[in-house]
């Protein structure tokens, strides 16, 4: 059986954590003084996006396809293409940067695919830069 100070302290806790959860935040009353800027345009259901220290952008669009911004302009060719499947919120989807990336040229995806039986499944890929190309 609960003791009336369990209960009290419940009953603050749930009243305390639901004012914090509706109270108007700084950052919201502050975001008269964002700007919005299109870095950019024509990509494809863009999902995920990593950054390289060589300043280069990289954003995954859902289809299957790596795509590189580079000095503020979306590259024609793809750095990679994978054989995702997209339905839904299915596709190519998370990508990150090796650590390292500088040195070993490794990126990570996670993409959903069909198997032989035709059931949805998800793989994690370890990809490697052409150094030579620049390429996936």
């Amino acid at each position: 059986m609960m003791t009336a100070a369990v209960i009290k302290g419940f009953l603050i806790s749930a009243v305390t954590m639901s004012l914090a959860c509706t109270w108007p935040s700084a950052a919201l009353s502050e975001s008269k003084n964002v700007e919005v800027e299109v870095v950019a345009g024509g990509l494809e259901t863009p999902w995920a996006i990593a950054f390289a220290s060589d300043g280069r952008i990289f954003v995954t669009e859902r289809p299957g396809r790596i795509r590189i911004i580079k000095n503020g302009k979306l590259q024609t060719e793809p750095w990679m293409e994978i054989d995702a499947y997209e339905t839904g919120e299915a596709g190519l989807m998370g990508l990150v940067l090796d650590p390292e990336f500088s040195r070993n040229r490794f990126a990570y995806a996670a993409y959903a695919y069909r198997d032989s039986n035709g059931r949805l499944k998800n793989r994690l890929v370890r990809l490697r830069e052409d150094s030579a190309t620049g390429k996936g």
